[in-house]
């Protein structure tokens, strides 16, 4: 449960930095012996903290970040499932979000590039005193037996908007390196 939240924790304050583009840049993550790779637009900024924390987000927008954290001391789908709801629940309360509802867990069929990823996404959403509503999109993805979230954490307007560049980061990812 700690980890959960640490984990949750960590995917908001590192979206906290600073029709779909063509992707050029490839990544690998994590950077050190890296269990997968993907691509993403070439103009997107991109930071990597000292805990091996992956953030990405489009030039010119802090509203929307996606951001890749290692799943340590997860070892199965079942403990990787159960997480995403906590995960995503904790990160939209965190931006300051009420009565924040999180969606059932739903398995994607033929994710990434060779199409046999094992990912499985949750949706949290909730507003806060403005007004504002926010969206935590969290995924787990399986490569070679180790477990790592992606998250999207960003407005509803933003959600909509890089929805089809989200859809191929996901088409591009390769596990290992």
């Amino acid at each position: 449960m700690i980890k959960t939240l640490r984990i949750a924790l960590t995917l908001v304050a590192a979206a906290a930095f600073g029709a779909a583009p063509a992707l050029a840049g490839t990544f690998k993550f994590p950077k050190k012996e890296p269990l997968m790779s993907f691509e993403l637009p070439d103009d997107w900024r991109v930071e990597t903290d000292a805990k091996g924390t992956f953030t990405a987000k489009p030039p010119g927008d802090d509203e929307f970040a996606l951001t890749l954290v290692k799943m340590d001391g997860v070892k199965d789908e079942d403990t990787a499932k159960k997480a995403l709801p906590i995960i995503a629940k904790s990160a939209c309360e965190a931006t300051g979000a009420k009565s924040v509802e999180v969606t059932p867990i739903k398995d994607l069929k033929g994710a990434g590039k060779k199409g046999d990823l094992k990912m499985a996404l949750c949706e949290a959403r909730g507003k806060d005193g403005s007004g504002n509503v926010f969206v935590v999109t969290a995924c787990s993805i399986e490569a070679d037996g180790e477990y790592i979230a992606l998250a999207t954490v960003t407005t509803d307007a933003k959600d909509k908007k890089y929805t089809p560049t989200m859809g191929k980061i996901v088409d591009s990812i390769e596990e290992g390196d």
